[in-house]
């Protein structure tokens, strides 16, 4: 189900989901409060928001009653916040962004599973330090550098654009290859290939 909202709704999440039971849910555009004090019996499987937003916070992106939240997030341009939300279920992020990605800009969503950002800006080495769980990561627009890969122990998919790599730093991706650590996925407008 797919859900754009041009004004604000009046209610909240909880209001108007309530005794749902929905498997996939896509709220997009503006905003629909959440209210975790207020009573809900539904069942939200998977939540997936999309939004323009500065910044990753509950005013932006509250927390929602679901099992699963996807959050894609349009013209990031702050990756610190105040009001840091607790996203349990965060499963996946998607970050477009045209500002640089500083060092720990990741390290409040611990859960993460699968991230993409999109930047034409440099990406710090440390970025994203503390995600242990991260699966999937994608990296568009940018010029990757494989430091990032260096604390990311669970990474099992990596997809960038290998074009942009020096022969060096392809190698180096080459032998994580041959050494089973890590599936790498690469799209440029010439071909597409995966290593396994």
């Amino acid at each position: 189900m797919e859900l754009y909202v041009l004004y604000p709704f009046r209610g909240t999440f909880q209001q108007l989901f309530n005794g749902a039971n929905i498997k996939n849910l896509r709220l997009s555009g503006g905003d629909v409060r959440s209210d975790l004090s207020q009573p809900f019996n539904g069942n939200i499987g998977r939540l997936e928001l999309a939004k323009q937003a500065s910044q990753l916070n509950v005013q932006n992106f509250p927390v929602y009653p679901a099992h699963e939240l996807i959050i894609n997030a349009f013209y990031v341009s702050d990756f610190t916040s105040e009001n840091p939300p607790d996203y349990s279920n965060l499963n996946e992020l998607r970050i477009h962004s045209s500002e640089n990605v500083p060092a720990n800009a990741f390290q409040r969503y611990p859960n993460l599973k699968v991230l993409s950002v999109s930047t034409e800006k440099e990406i710090d080495p440390h970025a994203f330090d503390w995600l242990y769980k991260l699966e999937k990561l994608t990296i568009k627009d940018t010029k990757p550098s494989l430091e990032l890969l260096n604390s990311l122990y669970g990474l099992k998919e990596f997809e960038t654009n290998v074009d942009k790599l020096s022969e060096r730093e392809q190698c180096e991706l080459a032998e994580k290859l041959a050494n089973g650590q890590v599936v790498v996925q690469s799209k440029t407008h010439r071909y597409r290939f995966e290593f396994q």
